[in-house]
């Protein structure tokens, strides 16, 4: 339940605990640029893949936990995203604290509920599918994307970790493909940030 303050972007309004006392971190792993969601989770697209391709993830539908390594990135580390900034959503703002889209640093890796902290795991994921900050228009029922995505209080874009230990400032301006297939470790498609 500790607040690690290295966690924390000061530009971030929300609070650094949850509703249960748990700690922020306004940095959360990459799952990827292929959404696991099964249609019975009531998130994402009924088309699920068997497993995330990102560096940090949920186990699969399959309860299979992954270990990967090094070379397990064949995209290249300097090509592919490790962790990245995550602001506010649909679900998670100043006042809303509870739910299973907080971003919290430390917990369990479990099976189900998309990238959030379903089914009694307290690690939350975002992906490189939805763009950065991406929100739902007012008016519209929301998809829950804005819960996957990564983002920032800040103008402009948010901070990535590379796989390298590299860290950029990627804007959201950023070519969605080039975004995209940055989330990828093993997708084939090797991209540079320009």
């Amino acid at each position: 339940k500790q607040v690690l303050p290295a966690y924390l972007c000061p530009s971030n309004p929300i609070p650094d605990r949850d509703e249960d006392g748990y700690g922020a971190s306004h940095y959360v792993g990459n799952a990827g640029n292929e959404l696991l969601a099964l249609a019975s989770w009531g998130c994402g697209s009924p088309n699920a893949t068997s497993q995330q391709n990102g560096v940090l993830m949920n186990d699969n539908h399959n309860h299979n936990t992954m270990a990967l390594n090094m070379a397990a990135v064949t995209d290249g580390t300097s090509n592919t995203l490790l962790v990245g900034e995550i602001g506010r959503s649909d679900n998670v703002n100043p006042s809303i604290i509870d739910g299973n889209n907080f971003p919290l640093w430390a917990g369990g890796n479990v099976d189900g509920g998309c990238n959030g902290r379903y089914a009694g795991s307290h690690v939350r994921y975002a992906d490189t599918l939805f763009t950065i900050n991406k929100l739902t228009p007012a008016g519209i029922t929301s998809d829950g994307s804005s819960d996957l995505s990564f983002g920032s209080y800040h103008p402009g874009g948010a901070q990535f970790v590379f796989v390298d230990g590299s860290t950029h400032f990627i804007p959201e301006t950023v070519d969605s493909l080039i975004y995209r297939y940055l989330g990828g470790r093993n997708d084939g498609n090797v991209v540079q940030l320009p």
